[in-house]
């Protein structure tokens, strides 16, 4: 059975793995801890603990228990609760109860009989920084995204060091295939990646790695970055070459690339090489009016990979052990 480790951040990990949970494979979801938005944000500094929503979201994606994947995933619509999750509620009160945020998702993950294992990356409680070029710092993913002018970055960094949760350690030393992404770049995937030892452990695995390329810019984060821009700053972090990067060549419907574009964000053009990425089509399907309900007031995030067609481009991309690609 192939042992999969998947680093990644919100919505983008939980699709990931939604498709490969249905696949025989030993799947570890290592998740970041910085985001400080949304409701999540507000349980997070009510209860000082690490950001609980992307563990939250990971540990639902591979429940086999229909009924508390629903409690899980429950916000309450009415009142001072109005927005807020379930699954992240309880998993503040799991974490005060224990002691250890990563005790707490695991325990979590025992109630949901989730199939496979969510780490968070640390169980320390820190915050994502970033330092522009004109000399300035910004701490708070949010206030890196919202800042104005929109000033450069120059580079990322934790505001207190975090060590790396001893699991993923182990699970990345175990693993047949790593894969990076997709999710937020600088204030997710480095954010992972500047988490005390867990660059050096991912250049020290022989598994083979793969980045998942995002479909869009993000603004505030990757303002106008080609796909080669976006690798050569996951590198910049990891500290080594990727070695597969996997992107998606499906087109995307023009009314929705529009509405990115009024919200500051574009299709990430793809500037690699011809034999510098492994191209297939990603795309899940939708329209803008299938995707309104579910549209969160604070991002402009439409377009999702279809989680059955990335497993499967991943899972063809391991039994392939294709020679490594570069930006």
């Amino acid at each position: 059975m192939r042992r999969i480790v998947t680093l990644g951040t919100g919505t983008g990990q939980s699709t990931l793995i939604e498709g490969l949970r249905e696949h025989d494979v030993q799947l570890t979801a290592v998740v970041a801890v910085t985001d400080n938005g949304g409701h999540s944000g507000i349980v997070r500094k009510s209860l000082g603990i690490p950001q609980p929503g992307d563990s939250r979201s990971c540990l639902t994606a591979l429940s086999k228990d229909p009924l508390l994947k629903q409690l899980f995933e429950y916000r309450f619509t009415e009142g001072d609760l109005e927005g807020v999750s379930l699954g992240n509620l309880m998993l503040g009160a799991l974490a005060r109860k224990t002691g250890d945020f990563g005790k707490a998702v695991e325990m979590a993950g025992r109630l949901l009989k989730i199939k496979g294992s969510v780490l968070p990356v640390s169980t320390v409680s820190t915050e994502i920084a970033a330092e522009l070029e004109d000399g300035k710092t910004i701490v708070g993913e949010w206030e890196i995204i919202r800042r104005e002018p929109r000033t450069p970055i120059a580079r990322m960094y934790l505001r207190d060091r975090a060590p790396l949760h001893p699991p993923v350690s182990r699970a990345i030393g175990a693993a047949n295939l790593i894969v990076i992404g997709p999710g937020t770049v600088r204030t997710g995937l480095v954010s992972l990646l500047l988490t005390d030892g867990l660059a050096q452990a991912l250049r020290d695995s022989a598994a083979p790695k793969v980045l998942v390329m995002n479909l869009m810019t993000q603004p505030g984060q990757t303002d106008g970055m080609t796909a080669a821009e976006h690798v050569r700053e996951i590198e910049k972090y990891l500290g080594g070459p990727v070695g597969h990067v996997l992107l998606n060549n499906a087109p995307v419907p023009p009314e929705i690339l529009l509405h990115y574009k009024s919200q500051g964000a574009e299709q990430v053009k793809d500037d690699l090489s011809p034999d510098g990425a492994i191209r297939v089509p990603l795309l899940k399907s939708t329209t803008l009016e299938e995707i309104a309900e579910h549209r969160r007031p604070d991002n402009v995030h439409l377009l999702r990979h279809d989680p059955g067609k990335l497993a499967e481009a991943i899972l063809a991309l391991a039994s392939a052990g294709k020679k490594k690609v570069t930006s």
